[in-house]
Formats: C-alpha cells, structure tokens, sequence
C-alpha cells in the first residue's frame, strides 16, 4: 500500500492551484463549463452549432 503524504498546494498543477481557481464569478465559471464542453465535443468530432444531423 502506498503511504498517504501531505500535498502543498504549490506543489499542485496551475489548474489546481487554489489561486488560480479561486473566486471566480458565476458568469466566469458558466463561460469555462461552455468552453471544456466545447473543447471535449471538438475532441469527440461533435459541434455545438449542429442542431440535427446533417447529410
């Protein structure tokens, strides 16, 4: 079993640090959900603009 240590929270990644996540408004974090969205489903091969199949 792995020993469980003690993580500073420098010692995270930027998109977890505290500081830069912190305090973000409602628009703010509305417009990141939007855009991660936007950026999986650009992954996967899917547009948002799509409204049905197209042929």
């Amino acid at each position: 079993m792995i020993p469980e240590q003690s993580i500073e929270p420098t010692q995270l990644p930027l998109p977890f640090h505290p500081r830069v996540t912190a305090n973000l408004t409602d628009n703010e974090r509305g417009q990141l959900r939007r855009m991660l969205a936007q950026l999986l489903l650009s992954a996967a091969g899917i547009s948002l603009e799509a409204g049905s199949d197209e042929q």
